[in-house]
């Protein structure tokens, strides 16, 4: 068995962002053998997502690092839900955290920017109707997928997804500079 990472890519032309989301696979096969979850992982995305968010595909890298090992890009579709007649849309650094806890290790956590929309809210915390939603086309078949595992290949256990809004922003990475061991270098 070999650990492969799947980043699925995004965007919302409305904000002019990009963004994407990892996920460790553990696959007996090659990384081609990869892509039918690659497509079950944007499909999962896809279900809990509005329609102002394009995927434009995913990437099959070796976990250990190097170059990518499956590509199949190229634009899939929008979001499944259907933003009509909500309120406005949100910025994207209002995500949904969902936790997959494991018996090892720290949980693994996946923050989604869903396109969410003004009416989405309810004082500060998403509506119910959401959080029902993600637990039951993404989180819930995502934890039954059993080839997705955490980033050293530990089972999952179970997942919770936060009711209040996450802030996460976009664009922030960990960067290194000569003489910087540690934390954010600006730029």
């Amino acid at each position: 068995m070999a650990l492969f990472k799947v980043v699925t890519y995004k965007h919302m032309n409305l904000f002019n962002e990009a963004w994407e989301n990892v996920y460790v696979l553990n696959i007996a096969g090659p990384a081609s053998d990869a892509a039918p979850f690659g497509e079950s992982l944007i499909a999962l995305e896809r279900a809990v997502s509005y329609d102002s968010v394009d995927f434009d595909g995913f990437q099959v890298f070796p976990a250990a690092g190097g170059a990518a090992a499956y590509k199949q890009m190229g634009y899939v579709g929008s979001g499944d839900l259907d933003s009509t007649g909500l309120g406005g849309p949100l910025p994207l650094f209002n995500a949904v955290r969902v936790t997959f806890t494991n018996t090892l290790g720290r949980p693994e956590i996946k923050y989604l920017r869903i396109g969410a929309n003004v009416d989405n809210i309810e004082n500060g915390v998403w509506s119910t109707e959401l959080i029902d939603l993600i637990e039951s086309d993404y989180a819930e078949p995502l934890s039954e997928l059993a080839v997705y595992v955490g980033p050293t290949g530990e089972a999952h256990t179970g997942f919770s997804v936060q009711t209040p809004v996450q802030m996460r922003q976009l664009g922030w990475n960990r960067r290194s500079r000569p003489g910087f061991h540690r934390g954010w270098v600006p730029d």
